[in-house]
């Protein structure tokens, strides 16, 4: 097979006008059953062989008995009678239509066979004759050929030249003529009697006929039915469509008797892709399927119905492409329909009229319709496979790594960046994906999971999981680690997508800029101190006297250079937190001691608004796990944000409540709320929620971010709730202890942002309104 301009062509692809392809083996199977419309008549061998017998016997009697008795009397006129009507009827009986039903032609041949037969009877002898036998041969012709009405009338005529070679005698008498009187009912019952067996055999003959029709019609099915069936297997065996294009021709041309077939994709391009043809060129073929109104071809494609046009009863509206295609004597075209729409169209060709019929439409329309699924499969398993390779590209190519298995934890896939890093190897694909990460010769640890249950979360509860991935070669590498559940088309798991994206380069970044804050922000503290310090001189008249207008100015400055102080302090403790250097010292506290202290302190800023402060806290509380000083730091926060972003008359509750060794605070506003957008990064750095009362209250965005990794620094955990315009409630998880001082409490370095490695912040827990 080879290809021109992306076309199949076929070598033995020939000119099919010349009616030298597909025409073996084709019309065997296409011929179909004749069917007989014009009456013709039974037993027509038998009537050709009682002629022979009839004039065999009329030769040899003339020989026997005729010639010899007129011998030298050649010139007797019944003798000269006898020898022309023999010849006349001889030549009547060879050349009468006996294939056709004649039934008046055929009594005029019968009326002259009685007069040779009564000549004969004459010539030998009148009543002593035995040529009267003949008779009955022609009762014999009558019932064999006419209806009985026919027959019967024959059977009297018969009767009546029986009774004339006698009455010719002239001396027969009453007793001559009695045992002659039977003979016209003997003729009338043998009629009867031949009627009723020829009719009989005729019924018989039908019968036999019809179930060798079925027969035959039986095993034409049944080799039609065998030829779809291997066009089935063999079509839905092959998923390259230029293949099943050749397939589906070939089938084609085997099953109707078609010297010429193509196969055109329509959907590709406007004039169509020849993909296949037999018995014709390509060039043919493309030109039949330029697209025109007349052109029957097309119009199967958008009528979706088999079109099937014969020369000599062209439809008006092909008969002008007929003139242009001279040489097509039948053409039938069908579509090729799958998923709702016409992918191609194939057509047969002959150079003969009435070549096609609908038995012919149907068969074709099945094989197209077996095709077009095949193709549409194949086609669609062509994009599938240039989709894989693509992704495959995209995955083998990206630095992230990608480890992709399947529900039982087996590795299925690995692109190249985490076979490097993870070392593996083929023989590696089928084992337990933990088990790659348990042989590492190099230290590795996830921040917040362990490693199994990362893959269980992901694999059972279908919820996407996010870790961090810490690895100690030379240099500490850093990876974000996703777990990703793959689903299919109902939800159901499986198998897991872990991602391994590469932050050492951010983590680097993310220390230098911290480095940078914890410098700048030492570096201003001392001055600012100097300015805090000049101003209170100056506003204290230690230095000279100060009218009204210069202390107000002093008063903004000293305000200005206090909320400036706040921030690097802000700064300076968000920095040591991340660098892991800030002091947490553990020890049990009393939560209603700590609170009703913040409370306190918060109550001058919550009264100026007239904003109640409520704390409900049980008298059996047990202390808590924490640094005092941080606790303090923390509801100090909470509550200044609960102040802040709540209008005047609103409320503010503290409560508290104890289950299963952890104690749950909740500071609780009637403030302005927090939109649902905005909930979930409440605790990101310099984060603040986008709104007329941040913008009045101001704010660095840093109080609720500095809170959250005090909290984490201490065991516990943070999250808020919250409604837009009817306020929010942050919630506060802290360890339980049992009562009593500790002698020496644990020295914790801080863990919220960077670990002694290195490694970013831990993120958990919900979101909060707004920021500080």
């Amino acid at each position: 097979m080879s290809t021109i301009g992306g076309e199949k062509t076929d070598p033995r692809a020939g000119d099919f006008w010349d009616g030298s392809a597909g025409g073996d083996g084709t019309g065997r199977r296409s011929r179909r059953i004749l069917r007989d419309s014009s009456r013709i008549r039974f037993l027509l061998g038998s009537i050709r062989f009682v002629a022979v017998v009839f004039w065999l016997t009329v030769i040899f009697g003339t020989l026997l008995f005729v010639l010899p008795r007129y011998r030298g009397n050649y010139g007797n006129p019944m003798l000269a009678l006898f020898i022309g009507l023999s010849v006349l009827l001889f030549l009547a009986n060879y050349f009468f239509p006996f294939e056709g039903y004649h039934p008046i032609l055929f009594m005029l041949l019968m009326t002259a066979t009685n007069s040779l037969i009564a000549v004969l009877v004459y010539l030998t002898g009148g009543s002593q004759s035995n040529f009267f036998l003949l008779y009955p041969a022609v009762l014999l012709f009558s019932v064999a050929y006419l209806e009985l009405p026919e027959s019967i009338a024959v059977s009297l005529l018969t009767s009546i030249f029986y009774f004339a070679p006698v009455a010719y005698e002239g001396n027969m008498d009453f007793q001559r003529l009695k045992p002659m009187l039977f003979t016209a009912p003997i003729f009338l019952i043998l009629t009867l009697c031949g009627a009723f067996i020829v009719e009989k055999a005729r019924q018989e003959a039908v019968e036999r006929g019809a179930v060798a029709n079925l027969l035959k019609e039986t095993s034409y099915k049944q080799q039609e039915l065998s030829a779809l069936y291997a066009s089935s297997i063999k079509l839905a065996s092959l998923f390259d469509y230029l293949e099943i294009g050749d397939a589906l021709v070939d089938f084609a041309s085997e099953l109707l008797p078609a010297q010429g077939v193509f196969l055109a994709l329509t959907e590709s391009t406007q004039g169509g892709e020849i993909i296949s043809c037999r018995g014709l060129e390509q060039a043919e073929a493309r030109l039949l399927m330029t697209p025109s109104a007349d052109n029957p071809v097309r119009m199967a494609e958008e009528a979706v119905l088999p079109v099937m046009v014969d020369a000599d009863e062209a439809d008006e509206r092909f008969r002008v492409f007929m003139e242009k295609h001279p040489r097509i004597g039948s053409l039938l075209a069908v579509p090729l329909f799958a998923s709702s729409r016409v992918i191609g169209i194939l057509c047969c060709l002959s150079p003969h009229s009435g070549t096609f019929n609908d038995d012919s439409a149907r068969l074709l329309l099945t094989l197209g319709s077996q095709a077009a699924t095949a193709i549409e499969k194949a086609m669609l398993y062509r994009t599938t496979l240039e989709d894989k390779v693509k992704i495959e590209a995209i995955i083998n190519t990206i630095n992230d790594g990608i480890l992709v298995m399947d529900n039982s934890g087996m590795l299925t896939m690995a692109n190249p960046a985490v076979r490097q890093l993870l070392g593996i190897s083929q023989d590696d694909f089928g084992a337990p994906v933990t088990s790659l990460f348990e042989r590492l010769a190099y230290p590795w640890r996830l921040r917040e999971h362990d490693l199994s249950e990362l893959l269980e979360q992901a694999s059972t509860r279908a919820v996407s999981v996010r870790d961090e991935l810490v690895v100690e070669l030379d240099e500490q590498l850093f990876f974000q680690v996703f777990a990703i559940p793959l689903l299919d088309m109902e939800g159901f798991s499986v198998g897991t997508v872990i991602l391994l994206h590469d932050i050492t380069d951010l983590i680097r970044l993310d220390r230098l800029k911290s480095d940078f804050i914890s410098i700048v922000s030492h570096e201003l503290k001392t001055p600012l101190t100097s300015i805090r310090g000049f101003v209170k001189l100056l506003a204290a008249q230690r230095v000279g006297e100060v009218n009204e207008k210069q202390r107000h100015y002093l008063e903004i400055v000293e305000k200005q250079a206090e909320s400036l102080t706040a921030l690097i302090n802000d700064l300076l403790d968000l920095s040591r937190i991340e660098s892991g250097v800030m002091e947490v010292r553990m020890q049990p506290i009393s939560l209603r001691e700590l609170l009703e202290e913040v409370v306190m302190q918060m109550r001058g800023q919550a009264s100026e608004k007239g904003i109640g402060i409520a704390v409900s806290v049980p008298t059996d509380l047990p202390p808590v796990l924490g640094d005092h000083d941080r606790l303090r730091q923390v509801f100090f926060n909470l509550l200044d944000n609960a102040i802040k972003f709540t209008d005047e008359g609103g409320d503010v509750s503290v409560s508290v409540s104890s289950m299963d060794g952890e104690c749950l605070v909740k500071v609780e506003d009637t403030g302005v709320g927090i939109p649902p957008s905005d909930l979930e990064r409440i605790f990101e750095k310099f984060y603040q929620v986008e709104s007329s009362m941040t913008r009045q209250r101001g704010g660095t965005g840093l109080g609720l971010a500095i809170t959250k990794q005090l909290v984490k620094a201490q065991g516990g955990d943070i999250w808020a709730r919250s409604q837009q315009g009817e306020g929010s409630t942050f919630f506060v998880k802290l360890k339980a202890c049992a009562e009593g001082p500790r002698e020496d409490p644990p020295l914790i370095q801080g863990t919220g942002g960077t670990d002694e490695k290195g490694s970013l912040p831990a993120t958990s827990g919900g979101s909060a309104q707004a920021a500080v």
